[in-house]
């Protein structure tokens, strides 16, 4: 079920101000019509009429002491009207208002102005059998008994009423309140999940893409060299033919990047091994490859390839190693990555500190895997990932 209290909220002020204007015509007909002219009617008239304002301006939001105070006076009025005029319209107005004070969001104050708007009621109309009572006589013997069990009885029903309209009342505020907070969470969710996607992006941008790159300056670098040898000219033609095959690699790896395409039919072994192939054409690294990915998920290879992107990239950068190790193996539910080069390593502190050791145990992390790094100065780095399979 879906409730907009804002419309259901104006539609209790449409039938109440529909109401008031029928019970303003039956005061007219029954006082002054029928020659029944008399103050207190003209009192309860009065009070009709006045009742008419506060349905104008009380404003549409259900909170805030100028809402309360605007309720207060309506009820005193309707009390008011009711004690001086003996009209059964009035049944449907106590229910309308009640209605509306049912639906202030406080739960404490709905119910302590619900309460009040029954006790005034239950005055209004003791004034009526009171009055009643008095004038037994003309309706025969025993009737002022009646009256009174008329007045329990009709304090009765409204008491019921009123209880019912509370609960409908509170029921809409409850799903009210509950559909709000279950679209602020939608909101937040749709938040986190454009913070990750924004995530992967940058880390996709920097460990593809950023590999692409730092192969293609390393290789203009090489083509450099060989154009200040006059005798190397064919080796710098070919090496420039490497560039510009490393730069339309970069700008396909930028464009699946953007489009957020994932190849469903990635070899793992394959991409790596094309990879190595070009970057053990720039210079003297020879690499030991075993790569076994055949019960990997799709999302673990695309993951663990941008992962070895980023090791060979730094591996490139930093290490100035002759021989990288790379294993990947798969067994009893799990799958063990080993990235290790014999270069001039580092002090390893546990945590990457730069955008690629980050995003590298980031990528790892959302796969529900471990990232470990072992490295020492003159001792190479090794890198340790375990990932379910």
């Amino acid at each position: 079920m879906h409730v907009d209290i804002t419309n259901l909220l104006k539609r209790l002020r449409l039938a109440e101000f529909i109401t008031l204007v029928m019970t303003l015509v039956c005061q007219e007909l029954w006082t002054y019509s029928a020659s029944q002219a008399d103050p207190f009617y003209t009192i309860s008239f009065i009070c009709l009429g006045l009742a008419i304002i506060p349905i104008s301006i009380i404003p549409h939001k259900r909170e805030g002491w100028k809402s309360i105070s605007l309720y207060s006076f309506q009820a005193i009025l309707y009390i008011i009207a009711s004690s001086t005029g003996t009209f059964r319209l009035y049944g449907l107005i106590y229910t309308l208002l009640a209605a509306k004070l049912a639906l202030l969001k406080n739960l404490r104050t709905s119910v302590a102005m619900v309460a009040f708007l029954f006790l005034g009621h239950a005055i209004s109309q003791w004034e009526a059998f009171r009055v009643w009572r008095i004038h037994a006589h003309s309706f025969g013997r025993g009737t002022p008994h009646y009256a009174t069990i008329v007045f329990f009885e009709v304090q009765i029903i409204t008491a019921c009423l009123f209880v019912v309209v509370v609960l409908l009342a509170r029921a809409a505020n409850a799903e009210q309140a509950s559909r709000n907070k279950a679209n602020r969470l939608a909101k937040e969710i749709e938040d986190m999940a454009v913070a990750v996607e924004r995530g992967r992006i940058v880390r996709d941008l920097h460990d593809s893409v950023g590999h692409s790159l730092t192969s293609l300056n390393i290789q203009l670098e090489l083509t450099s060299k060989l154009l200040e040898d006059e005798s190397r000219k064919d080796e710098a033609r070919q090496s420039l033919e490497t560039s510009r095959k490393i730069g339309t690699g970069a700008l396909g790896d930028l464009r699946r990047a953007l489009k957020l395409i994932q190849d469903d039919d990635i070899n793992l072994a394959d991409a790596v091994d094309s990879i190595t192939e070009r970057i053990g054409k720039q210079g003297k690294i020879s690499f030991d490859i075993s790569i076994d990915d055949a019960s990997l998920s799709t999302a673990a290879r695309h993951n663990l390839l941008l992962v070895i992107k980023e090791c060979l990239t730094n591996i490139q950068k930093h290490s100035a190693a002759s021989l990288v190790q790379i294993r990947l193996a798969t067994q009893s539910g799990k799958a063990e990555l080993v990235v290790s080069d014999n270069g001039q390593g580092f002090k390893a502190t546990g945590e990457g500190t730069g955008l690629g050791i980050k995003g590298m145990q980031e990528r790892i992390s959302s796969l529900g895997g471990t990232f470990d790094i072992r490295s020492n100065p003159g001792q190479g780095t090794k890198i340790l990932i375990n990932l379910p399979t």
